[in-house]
């Protein structure tokens, strides 16, 4: 996973950016045709060019999630401190799966 960050430092947009240079020689194009999709992990960089039209660009993010797992050890997730120092935010408090509050 490469290093990223809120756009603009603004967490209230919902989008992250690369901290560092991409190596675009490793990009793969996915031409779509009007009106196409792609489908692809939460964690895939991607990309695409400007709206040059007058109509609106729609997406639809949809997620799925597994059982969580809990670790002995926290993961580190810089990107979730960095969420929490802009927003004011306090370390987690308990989570929620299934549904279902669960305190740590």
């Amino acid at each position: 996973m490469l290093p990223h960050h809120a756009k603009d430092g603004d967490v209230a947009l919902h989008v992250l950016e690369v901290s560092e240079v991409v190596d675009e020689s490793q990009a793969v194009a996915c031409p779509l045709p009007a009106g196409g999709a792609t489908f692809h992990h939460s964690r895939t960089l991607h990309h695409t060019a400007m709206n040059a039209t007058d109509e609106a660009r729609l997406a639809f993010p949809v997620e799925f999630e597994v059982r969580p797992t809990f670790r002995e050890t926290p993961a580190v997730r810089p990107w979730v401190d960095e969420w929490r120092a802009l927003t004011g935010a306090g370390p987690p408090t308990g989570h929620v799966a299934d549904g279902r509050p669960y305190q740590l």
